[in-house]
C-alpha cells in the first residue's frame, strides 16, 4: 500500500518468499529516497538499477519493506 503525507509518499510493500521485485519510486534523485529510515544507496538489501528523468527503479528481494521519498513538485 501506499500514501502521500507531507509532500512525501510512503509505501509498504511485501514480497514473498523466493522472490524478488522491481519497484519504480516516483523520485529522480536517489538521494531522497528511504527504506526504513535508510539512505537506499547505502542499504544492503535494495539495489538501484536505473534512474530516469520521472523515477527510479530498485530490485528488491522477498521481505518487507518501508520506502519513504520526497516527492518532486
Amino acid at each position: 500500500n501506499w500514501k502521500i503525507e507531507n509532500n512525501n509518499i510512503l509505501m509498504n510493500i511485501k514480497i514473498p518468499v523466493n522472490c524478488t521485485a522491481i519497484v519504480s519510486i516516483p523520485q529522480t534523485n536517489p538521494q531522497f529516497i528511504f527504506e526504513n529510515e535508510i539512505l537506499i544507496n547505502q542499504s544492503k538489501l535494495v539495489k538501484i538499477r536505473e534512474v530516469s528523468s520521472f523515477r527510479t527503479l530498485c530490485e528488491i528481494p522477498s521481505g518487507e519493506y518501508n520506502f519513504r521519498a520526497h516527492l518532486n513538485k
